[in-house]
């Protein structure tokens, strides 16, 4: 996959018009992140039309991830063959369709199908960002353009929470899924008319790159590198909090434990994406500055163990409590972001894109996972409870211990990871 590369003589603009194709992309990825959380808050009333337990939820909102992380392997060279504009175009309305259907759900099956339209074109979301970016902009800014494209998922994610927790209360829910298909028509319209094909100095990069390597033989090589492995685990610890508390199960699990209504318990849990809005930027710079990745990704696993702890210590938590220790966790976690360097520090210079989009598969299958297996666990520990029922504060408690038990992983792996900085021209991803 040749994300970057351009030929001697035809360096990008970085112009105002490169800004206009880079933003109307990112707000692409803004809108299958608002599209990816959107289920947080909407557990209750989906749970009732589907007739099913915590794990049946977790296991069908968890289809969206099933979807997205194998296509991370093949994205890149997707867009390369056939450019981000015929890419995106298409998995834009793939993402709407998704919601539309979710919209008029009425089963397991037909939820399960929708998440996964939206796990089918939400995989393009970001690459295709980055991928756009490197044909558009001097490789000198690619580092801000990735630490920009990352805040905007973030806004994504608080507006899945917060924003969308009052237009439920205002519509309700379903009119809420009728508003994002037709927010994702919106976006397609704007990518229509603003992101144009491939321009003349990436066709040159293109002709003048070497010739790629087997897809099959590029994907092994990167797979059986342990470093790959190791940061990809480390990499799917630190993004479980968003996966858990901010993806699916976080305002059920802040309002059992505080006081808090629907509205304050979103807020809380945007706090989180708060945290990795301005966590994320900023440690991808430092690390640049420090010239390292090993000890921020060991200080990361560390820390996020340390608030996920705290998270699950208290039987009841203040608000403001509550909201100061999900910012510290977004925080902590945000570190998340050195990984995807880090992959493509620690793997062949010609397999930078296969990297890149190993670690993000490994990332997203890990959070897929955590959905139902974080339901099970709480209908272990609620054994009794009917479908559609109550848990308590409790039953969250108990099966938030999943985040903690998981960063105790990402803290042993850490020992297994070698320091892999070098000078390097290449977009990181998310």
């Amino acid at each position: 996959m040749s994300l970057i590369g351009t030929a001697k003589g035809t360096e990008p603009p970085g112009d105002w018009r490169a800004w206009a194709i880079w933003g109307t992309a990112a707000v692409f990825y803004l809108y299958e992140f608002f599209v990816r959380v959107a289920p947080s808050v909407m557990q209750e009333p989906l749970m009732e039309v589907m007739h099913v337990n915590a794990a049946g939820f977790g296991l069908a909102m968890g289809a969206y991830y099933y979807v997205y992380s194998p296509l991370q392997l093949v994205a890149g060279s997707l867009l390369d063959r056939y450019g981000a504009r015929w890419i995106l175009l298409p998995s834009v309305l793939v993402v709407a369709a998704g919601c539309l259907l979710e919209a008029f759900g009425q089963s397991m099956v037909g939820m399960t199908l929708a998440r996964g339209l939206q796990g089918l074109g939400s995989a393009f979301a970001f690459v295709g960002t980055m991928y756009l970016a490197a044909q558009w902009f001097p490789h000198s800014r690619l580092a801000l353009i990735a630490g920009l494209t990352t805040a905007l998922g973030m806004a994504g994610g608080i507006l899945g929470n917060a924003g969308l927790q009052w237009l439920i209360e205002v519509e309700g829910w379903r009119a809420t899924l009728h508003f994002s298909w037709i927010a994702g028509a919106v976006v397609f319209v704007m990518m229509l008319a603003v992101i144009p094909p491939a321009p003349s100095w990436a066709a040159a990069a293109s002709r003048s790159t070497a010739p790629p390597i087997n897809l099959l033989a590029a994907i092994l090589k990167v797979l059986r590198n342990p470093q790959t492995l190791v940061i990809g685990l480390i990499g799917g610890v630190l993004y479980l909090p968003l996966t858990v508390i901010g993806g699916l199960w976080g305002e059920s699990y802040i309002m059992a434990i505080s006081p808090m209504s629907a509205q304050g318990a979103s807020n809380a849990v945007s706090m989180l994406y708060v945290g990795w809005l301005v966590g994320a930027p900023l440690a991808g710079w430092l690390s640049d500055r420090a010239r390292k990745r090993r000890v921020f990704l060991v200080a990361s696993t560390a820390l996020t163990l340390l608030t996920t702890v705290l998270l699950t210590t208290f039987t009841t938590l203040h608000p403001g409590v509550m909201f100061g220790l999900l910012l510290a966790i977004g925080l902590a976690s945000s570190m998340q972001v050195v990984t995807f360097v880090a992959a493509i520090e620690a793997n062949d210079p010609l397999l930078h894109g296969t990297a890149l989009s190993a670690n993000n598969m490994m990332v997203m299958l890990l959070g897929g996972l955590a959905q139902p297996l974080f339901g099970w666990i709480l209908d272990i520990c609620a054994q009794g409870v009917p479908s559609g029922g109550t848990y308590t504060g409790e039953h969250y408690r108990m099966a938030m211990v999943l985040l903690p038990a998981s960063a105790v992983l990402g803290v042993i792996a850490s020992f297994f990871l070698k320091e892999s900085f070098q000078q390097h021209d290449g977009p990181v991803g998310h």
